[in-house]
């Protein structure tokens, strides 16, 4: 599985001719990279489990874009699916009769429940993009007649951007103060659920939805809040809006919103209604992108859906040493430590050397994807187990 590995030469060639990069000034002010940081790998193309970067290493990708690309990179499927429909032309903001499958697709595997009357009291809203999904929020939020009095609640101990709603200007709230926050003017609050909101926490958001007509939204861009929220059902069955982002297109760029109908009557009796649509329209993504979400969709359930990957973290965490890995509702972490964390950067560095590419960030989960076989898997944890052993000793 590994071959020997070599330094980032030609990577570092390409990063340095490219200094007024957006993307390598990014990366520095998120503190993924430094001066002191490069060479850093710089990559080419993906496929399945692995990514390759222009100095020829190969890496098993335990990053996978977030956790976005649930199939891996290049599934085949998807692939043939967006080549076909690119010749027939990928113009957006045209409404097509695919906009009704993928609802029912999506209701189907992003609520565990069946078409039923639950379906027809909702709406989905597609775009080019999870950004353009969560900035819709306020758009929708505002039509229906509210100011932008509101609060986006999530940990925020990551030292980079982890989700769209990060950007937009809205108080943010850590989980652990929300007994503080004074509800009394606030017309919504955004909900990032992780693993550490609690059932008291969820008690008083239901209360203030229930009490004040407080508007939750989930924010599920990221894959991780849309498996801790499938172990917070209170939490998740009650909001008035979902975001969904590009893991439901196993990578793809893609957002959507589901918004209970209320939401729109509320929009209509503020005679916003023709104002959203011709907005609403502008978004609306290219058929092409329609198809290859469906086509996610329909591979994702034929492989065991959310349920199937969760199945395989497990399998993996089983091989891993409990020492440096914990499993939190499904998910593979890093166990934290003052080590951990201080010295993350040496860490990563050691794993890119022995052929994995983590995430970026210490306290985001370890993701796997469907084309991570149990063999790879298997010989990966070995490694890994050695690795970290010889790292904390």
């Amino acid at each position: 599985m590994y071959k020997s590995f070599n330094p980032f030469k030609k990577g570092s060639r390409i990063i340095e001719q490219s200094r007024s990069s957006p993307l390598l000034l990014t990366l520095r002010k998120n503190g993924r990279i430094d001066e002191s940081d490069i060479p850093f790998p710089l990559m080419k193309r993906g496929k399945g489990p692995y990514i390759y970067d222009y100095d020829d290493n190969r890496f098993v990708d335990f990053y996978l874009s977030n956790g976005s690309l649930l199939l891996g990179h290049s599934h085949p499927g998807i692939t043939k699916i967006i080549k076909s429909w690119l010749n027939r032309g990928y113009a957006s903001g045209y409404m097509a009769a695919s906009h009704e499958a993928l609802s029912k697709r999506a209701f189907r595997m992003l609520s565990g429940k069946n078409l039923d009357n639950e379906f027809k009291e909702g709406k989905w809203i597609y775009y080019d993009s999870c950004h353009e999904a969560a900035w819709s929020v306020l758009y929708i939020l505002n039509c229906i007649g509210y100011s932008g009095t509101g609060i986006y609640i999530a940990k925020y101990d990551k030292p980079e951007n982890c989700s769209p709603f990060d950007n937009i200007l809205i108080k943010k709230v850590d989980p652990k103060d929300l007994n503080t926050v004074n509800f009394t003017n606030l017309n919504f609050v955004i909900i990032r659920i992780d693993e550490k909101i609690s059932k008291a926490q969820t008690n008083i958001l239901l209360k203030m939805q229930n009490e004040k007509g407080l508007i939750i939204i989930s924010d599920e861009t990221g894959f991780e809040c849309h498996v801790h929220g499938i172990h917070n059902r209170t939490l998740l069955n009650n909001p008035d809006m979902r975001v969904f982002g590009s893991w439901i297109s196993c990578g793809l760029s893609f957002g959507c919103v589901y918004a209970k109908s209320r939401l729109f009557k509320k929009i209509q009796d503020h005679n916003n209604s023709k104002l959203f649509q011709t907005t609403l329209l502008n978004s609306v993504p290219p058929i092409y992108k329609i198809k290859a979400v469906i086509a996610s969709l329909k591979i994702l359930e034929k492989y065991g859906a959310v349920e199937g990957l969760l199945k395989k973290n497990k399998y993996f965490y089983g091989m891993l040493n409990n020492k440096y890995f914990c499993l939190i509702d499904g998910l593979v972490y890093e166990k934290q430590s003052n080590f951990l964390t201080k010295e993350y950067k040496k860490i990563h560095s050691e794993l890119l050397e022995k052929g994995f590419y983590f995430p970026l960030s210490p306290v985001s989960p370890v993701f796997i994807s469907y084309s991570h076989s149990n063999e790879l898997l298997e010989e990966s944890a070995v490694r890994i187990n050695l690795l970290f052993d010889g790292l904390y000793r």
